[in-house]
Parts: structure tokens; C-alpha cells; sequence
């Protein structure tokens, strides 16, 4: 109880001071465009994202054995969350300054290979339960070590 509690405080406690910084340096946050963009931001993921993976979700349950469906479904899961962030930067690609380094990278490339790693992991995990499922199944087929021993 002692644990949440402390870090409830300092969760407030960082917030409170990130607040102070946004409204207290208004000529480098620049609050009101900062509005601007987390309302977008909850209207593109509400209205598109989350409408589009459900879809794609309940489709995949209609295909999909249902052993797999849940690490398909999660991956999905996963892959929508990361791509959308990614897809902001790859639109701005080339609208800043040379001398900002991290908008001249190749965020395709990069939203790639990060999907992947995702699917990656999500068949090793699936391969895994696999695994696991046909080796309970063998102990389950096995005869008791009692019936073992009266056979011999």
C-alpha cells in the first residue's frame, strides 16, 4: 500500500511539474497547438485505429484456428500501436532542417523491421504454446508410473 501510494504522489507530483513547464514556457511548447494535436490524436485513434484493428481482429477470429487466434490478434494488436506514431514521422520526413537528425531517417524502413520483430515474436510465442500443448498432450497419453511398473 505504501508502494502506490508513493508512487501515485510522484506520478502527480511529475505531472503537476510537467504542466508547469508546458504553461510557464509558452514561446517553446506553444500549449495551444500542443491541444491541438492530442485532440487529433485521440480522434484519429478512436475514430480510425481502433474501428480498423477491431475489424481486422474479428475477421482474423472468423479464419483463424482459434489456438492462434489470440498471439495473431495480439500481434495485430501491437503492430497497430506502433505504426501509428511511425506514420507521423514518415509524413514529416523531410519538412525540418538538415541539422535535425532524427527526421532525416528512413522511418519506413525502420516501421518495417520493427513489424517484424513484432510477427517475430508473436510466431516464437505461438511455436512455444505449440510446444507446450504436445507435451502436456504426451503426459496426458502417458500411463501412471503404478501401471508402468505392473507391466514388466
Amino acid at each position: 500500500m505504501k508502494t502506490r501510494l508513493t508512487l501515485g504522489v510522484l506520478g502527480v507530483l511529475l505531472a503537476a511539474y510537467g504542466a508547469f513547464r508546458l504553461l510557464s514556457q509558452t514561446s517553446i511548447s506553444h500549449p495551444r497547438e500542443l491541444a491541438e494535436w492530442l485532440a487529433a490524436g485521440v480522434v484519429i485513434h478512436d475514430g480510425l485505429v481502433v474501428p480498423a484493428t477491431m475489424a481486422v481482429g474479428a475477421a482474423i477470429s472468423a479464419f483463424v484456428p482459434s489456438r492462434a487466434r489470440r498471439y495473431v490478434q495480439g500481434t495485430l494488436v501491437c503492430a497497430a500501436v506502433i505504426t501509428v506514431p511511425a506514420l507521423v514521422l514518415i509524413r514529416r520526413r523531410g519538412t525540418q532542417p538538415g541539422v535535425k537528425a532524427l527526421e532525416n531517417q528512413n522511418y519506413g524502413a525502420h516501421l518495417l523491421a520493427i513489424l517484424a520483430v513484432v510477427a517475430a515474436c508473436g510466431a516464437v510465442l505461438y511455436a512455444l504454446r505449440v510446444v507446450r500443448d504436445h507435451r502436456s498432450k504426451q503426459v496426458k497419453d502417458r500411463p501412471p508410473d503404478d501401471q508402468v511398473s505392473e507391466q514388466v
